[in-house]
């Protein structure tokens, strides 16, 4: 079976290609399952306008896009209307009342800002290198109350946070967030965007932990242009990376609605 459900489109103001490109390019790829999970529409307050994601007022036609691709392709590939979202708790309930009037299949759990939500000074940026252990622990604590919504299929590059500190307190705190993942039966996600681009995730001591507690892995393609749908050339690198840790891989989610 070859399924994907990492995957971005224009709207999210930093991708390439077109929906139906997308949608092309995975069928021709041989996919059964395709999902799309742009970055989600927040209902930020005081006027902020996020630069790399859809806004509030462009939901309607995303929706309507992946809807009509889904009739499209019925009877040659499944195709399912996702976000990756973050979890920010002071607007989440907010989020889920506008998700609520969507037949929305699916989020995935993308935690690339925490503490604050994005636009207020005290938001802090995940990809920024930090030796705070006090950060670590609040990105940690955010993450498995996310996990405990019971809204979320997967778990998105968890490895996300650029932590650069004491490498103990990350292996315990990694336990402590794939062990959260692990009682949802949540699958954590090898982010093969992030491995292409020698970023810093994935990163080897949280995936030592994974292997460690046998928890389940999925692959993401995290798709940010039309090549990413099937990236042929990637997939020796991402296949070597789950014997090195002899993880657990798994190449479905069981997709849970957030208005379930």
């Amino acid at each position: 079976m070859k399924t994907s459900y990492h995957n971005h489109t224009p709207f999210c103001r930093h991708a390439s290609g077109s929906p139906e490109e997308y949608a092309r390019a995975a069928y021709e790829g041989g996919y059964e399952k395709f999902g799309f999970s742009d970055h989600t529409p927040y209902p930020f307050r005081k006027g902020y306008l996020p630069p790399t994601r859809m806004r509030i007022e462009e939901l309607p036609d995303y929706v309507r896009t992946v809807l009509s691709l889904r009739e499209e392709y019925r009877g040659k590939m499944q195709i399912f209307l996702g976000f990756e979202t973050e979890y920010y708790p002071a607007l989440w309930q907010d989020l889920l009342k506008i998700y609520a009037g969507y037949p929305i299949d699916y989020l995935l759990l993308g935690q690339h800002g925490f503490g604050m939500p994005e636009g207020d000074p005290g938001c802090i940026n995940s990809f920024e290198k930090t030796d705070d252990a006090a950060k670590l622990v609040l990105f940690t604590d955010t993450m498995i109350e996310a996990i405990g919504t019971g809204k979320f299929s997967c778990v998105a590059h968890p490895d996300v946070l650029n932590y650069r500190g004491d490498d103990d307190l990350y292996r315990e705190q990694a336990r402590r967030l794939i062990s959260a993942a692990m009682a949802k039966d949540l699958p954590l996600e090898v982010n093969m965007y992030g491995l292409a681009d020698r970023r810093h995730y994935p990163n080897p001591l949280f995936w030592k932990e994974v292997s460690s507690l046998g928890a389940k892995v999925v692959l993401g393609r995290d798709a940010h242009a039309v090549r990413r749908v099937d990236p042929i050339d990637e997939y020796p690198a991402a296949e070597e990376f789950l014997r090195r840790f002899d993880l657990n891989l798994t190449e479905d989610l069981v997709l849970i609605s957030p208005n379930g």
